[in-house]
């Protein structure tokens, strides 16, 4: 599995590629380097196709490859603690938007863009989840939990930790 854990590198670098490409877009130096402010958009609709891309591939191979549930649950578990720092950086920005009338609309946007980050995360707890199910190392309840509450915000952080956990030990 560690040959294949690159293809989770776009998703865990998005948040803050998004908050790079914000920086640049308001401070101005991006837009003077591009020239245009729809190449930025292009970039970032790229970026999150090609990260979109990378989690389903692991995601079947993490089916496929019959690797163990509880590597898959680490996995899941540190791809999630890496983007807290992102999420923060990006929920302080909407509060800062939602203060001002004319920065309103990109609360949309950071919206839209967290529902994508929380997608490629939820799917790598689903294969957790799925895998854990078929070795028998968590109960089948846990299991359906975690599926479901891995494409819930701020749930899926403390579910992920808790399924790591959890599947250490086979259940009995």
């Amino acid at each position: 599995m560690k040959r294949y854990l690159p293809l989770l590198l776009p998703s865990a670098l998005l948040p803050y590629g998004f908050l790079f490409f914000l920086f640049g877009f308001f401070r101005g130096f991006l837009l003077d380097f591009i020239g245009n402010p729809l190449w930025i958009l292009l970039w970032l609709g790229l970026w999150s196709f090609i990260a979109f891309l990378a989690n389903l591939a692991f995601f079947i191979l993490a089916l496929g490859k019959q690797w163990s549930g509880r590597s898959l649950a680490l996995v899941s578990m540190v791809l999630k603690l890496i983007q807290i720092p992102g999420y923060v950086a990006i929920f302080l920005l909407g509060c800062i938007f939602a203060i001002t009338i004319w920065l309103f609309a990109f609360i949309i946007v950071l919206f839209f863009f967290d529902c994508l980050t929380i997608l490629l995360t939820g799917l790598v707890g689903l294969a957790a989840s799925i895998r854990c199910a078929k070795e028998k190392r968590v109960s089948k309840g846990l299991c359906i939990a975690n599926g479901i509450l891995s494409f819930v915000f701020c749930v899926d952080v403390v579910f992920a930790i808790l399924f790591y956990i959890k599947s250490r030990r086979s259940v009995s």
